[in-house]
């Protein structure tokens, strides 16, 4: 096992706190822009579909670990160049960050497109772009201790004021806009859980964090559980009440209709207006944070795949990266080309990749009369 200081990590993380840094990613565009997308393959369903795709992604981050527990001690690139070979286990590694990296491109522009509309209309969504790099990779080229003590504070302070606001929505709910409750478009929902995938995506780094999570009284897959089953509670919660503000028809016609149905939300004999303002400004630390993770995890187990002793330079050759790949973006149609075959390299790893990695980590541990590691 590679020493814990040469990837800049000095200390091990307990099951809760990758429980954490697992929920903090990517919740904040799932809140934000999940009903728009989900609702329009699974419409009235949009909400059922977010709970069922949280139990299906929980089961291939079970899978993960169970696959990466069957190689105690060793790190993600150690046992894939076992299963797989050097080279091959070189190939897979480099897929899983780049398909987390596409989405990432397009998380960005998502990000600068909000806070210029909401925001600053007049200032060019490149300014923004760079400015979240910036902040993203000061707190990436940092240990993970320093990664997770700020999702730790993000989890207890934005995270439950968000969705406290988000709760607030229910207001102006209507119940008959959510009928019919069962799904009538089956093929749809189905699209909509593998189109879910982007905002579950994050669990990949389980692979790679495993070895530095210590095994006391709490089951890993116990605390993943958890981060799961909250995440898909939170989308389903936001769907739900933004379906049952606009319904689904009226979603189509907006790009951002968790905003605007908080927008609506007025509460008499108080001094609070715009409620829409108070969820922005807690939405915007939670998609920096996503970033900063995944800049982490990504320069980090690159760093382990080829041997290097700090993580922090791999950090800065991301942030052109990124830049460039999301100002590419900015033409709608290009945008929309591009986003969608985003989920389908994290699916074709998630679905394919990993089944495949363990079947083949069965039969060769039960060649050499192993039994796997199921914790």
């Amino acid at each position: 096992m590679r020493l814990l200081s040469k990837l800049n990590i000095d200390k091990q993380i307990s099951p809760w706190q990758w429980a954490v840094m697992n929920c903090i990613f990517g919740i904040g565009s799932a809140t934000i822009t999940s009903t728009f997308t989900l609702a329009a393959l699974a419409q009235q369903a949009a909400w059922l579909a977010a709970l069922v795709a949280g139990g299906v992604y929980f089961c291939v981050a079970w899978l993960m670990i169970r696959l990466a527990a069957s190689f105690p001690g060793q790190t993600l690139s150690s046992f894939l160049k076992i299963l797989w070979g050097k080279a091959v286990g070189i190939v897979i590694v480099w897929f899983l960050v780049l398909a987390l990296t596409a989405e990432i491109i397009v998380r960005l522009q998502l990000f600068s497109r909000e806070i210029t509309f909401f925001m600053f209309d007049r200032t060019p969504p490149e300014v923004i772009i760079l400015t979240m790099l910036a902040v993203s990779a000061y707190c990436a080229v940092q240990d993970l201790g320093t990664v997770l003590q700020i999702s730790q504070i993000l989890f207890f302070t934005a995270l439950p004021m968000m969705m406290m606001i988000i709760l607030l929505g229910y207001i102006s709910f209507h119940v008959i806009n959510i009928y019919p409750l069962w799904p009538v478009n089956i093929a749809g929902v189905g699209r909509a859980i593998a189109e879910s995938w982007v905002y579950f995506f994050g669990y990949e780094f389980i692979l790679y964090l495993l070895p530095f999570i210590y095994r006391g009284n709490t089951s890993i897959v116990k605390a993943t559980g958890i981060a799961f089953a909250l995440k898909s509670l939170l989308m389903a919660v936001t769907i739900l009440m933004v379906i049952g503000v606009h319904t689904v028809e009226g979603l189509q016609g907006s790009p951002y209709p968790t905003m605007i149905a908080i927008r609506g939300v007025e509460l008499p004999g108080t001094f609070v207006e715009r409620l829409d303002n108070y969820l922005f400004f807690l939405w915007i630390p939670i998609g920096f944070m996503t970033f900063a993770q995944y800049l982490f995890f990504a320069a980090a187990m690159l760093a382990d795949l080829h041997g290097y002793k700090d993580h922090r330079p791999i950090v800065l050759f991301f942030v052109p990266v990124l830049f460039i790949g999301s100002a590419a973006l900015h033409d709608a149609t290009v945008f929309t080309e591009f986003s969608k075959w985003i989920p389908w390299p994290g699916l074709l790893f998630s679905f394919g990749i990993i089944p495949a990695s363990y079947l083949l980590a069965r039969w060769k541990l039960h060649r050499q009369g192993v039994t796997l590691d199921g914790r």
